[in-house]
């Protein structure tokens, strides 16, 4: 630890709750929902637990990260810290005290893998994580990419900013008897059903189990940061779209559709309902959380988008008028010489075939 860093303590917690740290996660720039201890929480329902490693001074957490670690066999594990580290002010001091503790905890903790994807907005820490031993990963498990659309404008602004054809699809879907209506518990097995039907008719779609999603809706709705909606004609649900509230923005966290009515245009009324209330609620952004990255960039450099294949849903996601928007690489880290080997030989196979880097390491 450096000599400015002294008097900090550091505090190590592998605990369900962590008020402190929750809080300056909150409060801290680039802090993201991925870094509190209910996304944590969520994780665990799928084999991931969570270490968090946080710097202290007068019980005040100047910096820090989550870490969500896969047990392998003979008490060996994998490591993911999804966008972090984080410190106050982007103090870059801070920075280099955090991730010299998170290289000492990967050693010491037999951690023979460990991912850094670094926050929002924070592209200098690249320069950092290099100096660390990290080198810049070509396993892409978690989008590198997003649509965000900004809810500031009126209504009319955000609609006239959509093709006029979208805009025909959303009144369409009210003329044809679609509702959309806020779900509850109730709801959670229709969800699942939804997940399921959108898993085996969407390519390249690898779903959690049902009680992944159900933890996530339970988790956060308990604390107000949830949004369950649902779309029906006729009682009979179509499709739902989970949204997690955070910060400024409303997060399209997990969504399925039955791949019926399509002419009744279900969706797209689904997520124009879901603009309009976290609009009227005060949020910043609707945020698509994760688009395909190949698709990203072409419309962002103003190029024909690529045609869609089996999955159409980057494509979808575009058509609401957002902006794109790029998360910085990450980085990894293998403490073991024989791994980074290793790395260097599955990296290329792996990095494309992203739903199974995604099962692997810790998909967001």
């Amino acid at each position: 630890m450096s000599e400015g860093l002294a008097r900090d303590h550091l505090r190590a917690s592998e605990g369900p709750s962590d008020p402190a740290w929750d809080a300056f996660v909150v409060a801290t720039a680039g802090g993201d929902v991925l870094q509190t201890t209910r996304w944590a929480e969520v994780k665990r329902e799928v084999g991931w637990r969570a270490a968090r490693l946080s710097f202290e001074r007068d019980g005040i957490v100047l910096g820090g990260c989550q870490l969500l670690l896969r047990d392998l066999a003979v008490g060996r594990s994998i490591g993911y810290v999804p966008r972090g580290p984080l410190a106050s002010q982007g103090d870059r001091t801070v920075t280099d005290a955090v991730l010299e503790a998170l290289t000492d905890f990967a050693r010491r903790h037999h951690v023979l893998y460990l991912k850094v994807q670094p926050p929002v907005n924070r592209e200098d820490m690249g320069a950092t994580l290099l100096r660390h031993g990290f080198v810049a990963s070509g396993l892409e498990a978690a989008p590198t990419a997003t649509v965000r659309i900004d809810l500031r404008p009126p209504e009319e602004e955000l609609l006239a900013a959509m093709p006029a054809s979208l805009r025909l699809h959303i009144r369409q879907a009210r003329r044809r008897g679609v509702t959309v209506r806020s779900g509850g518990p109730a709801d959670l097995g229709a969800m699942a059903e939804l997940i399921a039907a959108t898993a085996r008719r969407q390519a390249g779609f690898a779903a959690y189990p049902a009680r992944y999603y159900e933890h996530m809706w339970r988790s956060f709705s308990a604390i107000g940061q949830a949004r369950l909606l649902i779309a029906e004609r006729g009682g009979a649900v179509l499709a739902f779209a989970l949204l997690i509230l955070f910060g400024e923005s409303a997060l399209f966290k997990a969504g399925g559709w039955s791949g019926l009515e399509s002419r009744a245009h279900p969706n797209e009324l689904l997520h124009w309902t879901g603009m309009s209330w976290a609009r009227e609620h005060g949020f910043r952004y609707y945020d698509f959380d994760g688009i395909h990255p190949t698709v990203a960039r072409a419309a962002q450099e103003g190029r024909v988008l690529p045609q869609p294949a089996a999955n159409r849903v980057p494509h979808f996601k575009l058509r609401f008028g957002g902006e794109v928007t790029f998360f910085v690489p990450a980085y990894d880290f293998t403490p073991q010489r024989v791994m980074r080997w290793a790395l260097r030989g599955v990296a290329p196979r792996l990095g494309g075939r992203r739903a199974i880097a995604g099962r692997l390491l810790g998909r967001s």
